[in-house]
């Protein structure tokens, strides 16, 4: 108990009192201390119970409200945490889920990888092993002239490319594991292709049957960088891959262009163009060589733009580029046959129908049935031109004409040959082309040709004919005669046909060498065995060669016998110089001519050399000098001249003499009457030379000492003076 109070009294003691918290408490008492009293001091335990229970009854009776929203809090706590409980059970079985799920999904993950892996394995496969809707729309529905999007080329041919391009794939898979979906898409590939094919074969048909060259231009020419003339171009290409199709789409079209190629050509003769410009061609039926020039050339130029569009379409063909088959076209002759309507065909076997053989045509053999449909309207007329000239005469203008009409037609039928068989193709070897295999152009132009070499050699025989009956006569002057000088420009004239000419002699002589027509018989049994137009070949007859000696010498012929017996030597001689002069004159500018020229040359120098002899004879006749110069030949003065009869002193001397007083008293002959200056010259040369050398034969007779002639004074003058008076001085 003392432990206890001195605990207390020592722990009474020890406070102090004078703490912030004593200060409080005992400021806290005095709110209800009354007074110091040893009651109060004995109450005041109790009265701080009473004091703390006031003040824990009032605190209870403040806290009340909260204790109430205390109690509604624990609730919401309660049932926040019976929620959260719940919340962590669900996001207990969230998580459970969540790994399962994201197990799954990793799992769907891996497995949609190896899905996308096999879609982009199956994409790559069906993009290259079959075609996309679009291509398949583009080859089975879509117009074929519908154009890409990007406006490079045509939908239709793209996917038609791709089409190729994937059953190629196709087919190398067979060889492969996977046959089955190898075949299955073969077979789906192989109907698209076939379709495909149907629409552009039908499409071609029907565009192909249009290509008549209907429009404005005459010869029916087709711009061939017309976009839809491409479409066409490109669509052909395609069909090359069917060739039954593409022959069939090749034959629709030179049917095409034949049929309109006849009818242009027959209104080109008869209607001309739209508006009467170019006029028809048959108006110039009055001049032969226009009229069957006009048709040649529009034959040319016709053959030559079917020849350009063809080859825009088919060049592809032949076996090499720029060159064209010398085969010929199937069929035999190539003919073909006309009904009674002029320029109306029939065709010849080679027509429209699909044949058999499904092997393309050779574009050589496409222009050559697109042009034969001209062969028959051009052969009627031009050989009705040429035997008009068969049945003519040699009147003025008409052995030229004839000449004019064999050069054209020689050139077009060489030009046309060249076109069809090939320029590239060597000219010696076309005659190396079987029998039968001309068309019925070339056939045509040939045997025209051959009418015109008829026409003309028969003018040019009866031409030379006239000349040998008919000897022209002489002027007085012994110029060259109006009738041989008419002959001559005649002769001019055919020289320049022949140097105006486009075909040269080569080609000439390649063209002889065909002969298409002579002696050929159709091999076609509907011809029914008829003979071609057949004339003799007398070619060679229509060189320059054979024109000018056909005609030259005739013309000397004539100019020597219309002298003879009629002129002197001297006489006979001008006139022939002339005469060789004029013909000179007239072919010396000629390049094929040549030959001629200098044998007419010749001829002058051996015709002046007789001149010259006569002239020189007379000249020494009338000096006295021939008689002595013909006693020294006859006497080849053996020993002594001097003693020789007729060759003695006074003979010799009186001879000189004479000579002396005449030589320069005569004139030497001007020859006044030989056209050609230098010959003039060159006579007179001649003349005074042969007198100059008679003169020092004798002077060299008497001056030798061996003759013994003595006194020489008669000899008055030198060599060298007398050849410096006749002027026949070497300068």
């Amino acid at each position: 108990m003392s432990a206890v109070l001195d605990q207390k009294l020592k722990k009474a003691l020890e406070l102090r009192t004078d703490t912030p918290v004593m200060l409080e408490a005992l400021d806290s008492i005095g709110e209800f201390w009354e007074s110091n009293t040893l009651e109060a001091r004995r109450n005041l335990r109790q009265e701080l119970e009473h004091q703390n229970v006031a003040l824990a009854r009032q605190f209870i009776s403040a806290f009340a409200p909260l204790e109430e929203r205390l109690e509604k809090v624990g609730g919401v706590v309660d049932a926040l945490e019976a929620s959260c409980g719940t919340m962590a059970t669900r996001v207990s079985q969230a998580e459970q889920a969540m790994q399962e799920f994201t197990k799954r999904a990793n799992e769907l993950t891996e497995k949609r990888k190896e899905v996308q892996q096999h879609a982009e394995e199956v994409s790559a496969f069906l993009s290259q092993y079959s075609m996309s809707d679009e291509e398949v729309e583009a080859l089975l529905t879509l117009p074929i002239e519908t154009p890409s999007a990007d406006g490079q080329g045509i939908r239709f041919f793209h996917a038609l490319g791709r089409l190729r391009e994937v059953r190629d794939e196709c087919c190398r898979l067979v060889g492969s594991k996977h046959q089955s979906a190898a075949f299955e898409l073969l077979e789906v590939l192989s109907q698209q292709q076939e379709k495909a094919y149907d629409r552009v074969y039908e499409w071609v048909q029907q565009r192909a049957n249009a290509m008549d060259g209907s429009s404005g231009d005459p010869f029916g020419i087709m711009d061939i960088d017309d976009s839809a003339h491409r479409v066409f171009r490109e669509a052909l290409t395609a069909l090359r891959a069917r060739p039954g199709f593409f022959r069939h789409c090749q034959e629709c079209v030179a049917s095409a262009r034949r049929t309109g190629l006849v009818q242009r050509f027959i209104a080109a003769l008869t209607i001309g163009g739209p508006g009467g410009t170019p006029r028809p061609i048959e108006l110039q039926a009055h001049d032969p060589v226009r009229y069957l020039g006009d048709m040649l050339a529009w034959m040319h130029q016709a053959l030559a733009s079917e020849r350009d569009f063809l080859a825009s379409l088919f060049a592809d063909d032949d076996r090499a580029p720029g060159a064209l088959s010398v085969t010929p076209p199937s069929g035999g002759g190539g003919g073909v046959r006309y009904s009674e309507g002029e320029g109306v065909e029939e065709g010849d076997g080679e027509g429209v129908e699909l044949l058999e053989d499904s092997t393309p045509r050779s574009l050589s053999d496409l222009l050559s049935f697109v042009v034969e449909g001209m062969a028959r309207p051009l052969r009627v007329r031009a050989t009705g031109v040429i035997e008009a000239k068969l049945s003519e005469g040699t009147g003025t203008g008409s052995l030229v004409l004839s000449y004019r009409l064999y050069h054209l037609v020689a050139f077009y039928h060489f030009t046309v040959v060249k076109v069809l068989r090939g320029r590239h193709v060597d000219q010696q070897n076309w005659a190396a082309a079987p029998k039968g295999s001309f068309t019925s152009l070339e056939a045509t132009l040939g045997s025209c040709r051959l009418l015109a070499v008829e026409a003309f050699s028969g003018q040019l025989q009866r031409y030379a004919e006239q000349l040998g009956r008919a000897a022209p006569t002489f002027p007085l002057d012994l110029s060259t005669s109006a009738t041989i000088s008419e002959h001559l420009k005649r002769l001019t004239e055919l020289l320049q046909i022949h140097t105006d000419s486009f075909l040269s002699d080569e080609e000439r002589r390649s063209l002889a060498a065909l002969d298409p027509v002579s002696g050929q018989q159709s091999e076609d049994v509907e011809n029914e065995g008829k003979e071609v137009i057949d004339v003799p070949v007398k070619e060679d007859e229509c060189g320059i060669e054979a024109i000018l000696a056909t005609i030259l010498e005739p013309l000397l012929t004539t100019c020597r016998q219309s002298a003879e017996g009629r002129l002197d030597a001297g006489d006979t001689a001008t006139l022939m110089i002339n005469a060789a002069h004029t013909m000179h004159g007239a072919v010396e500018s000629f390049q094929t001519a040549a030959d001629w020229s200098r044998d007419l040359t010749a001829e002058m120098q051996t015709w002046l050399g007789v001149l010259v002899s006569h002239e020189a004879e007379r000249l020494l006749g009338e000096c006295g000098l021939t008689s002595l110069l013909q006693t020294m030949e006859v006497m080849k003065v053996h020993g002594t001249a001097s003693e020789q009869p007729g060759l003695d002193a006074a003979s010799v001397e009186r001879a000189m003499l004479d000579f002396y007083s005449t030589i320069f008293a005569l004139a030497v002959p001007s020859f006044e009457r030989l056209a050609p200056l230098e010959v003039r010259e060159a006579a007179r040369k001649g003349v005074a030379e042969r007198i100059a050398n008679a003169h020092q034969s004798v002077y060299n007779l008497v001056k030798d000492p061996a003759n013994k002639y003595g006194d020489s004074s008669f000899l008055q003058h030198t060599p060298e003076q007398v050849r410096m008076l006749l002027d026949c001085v070497d300068e």
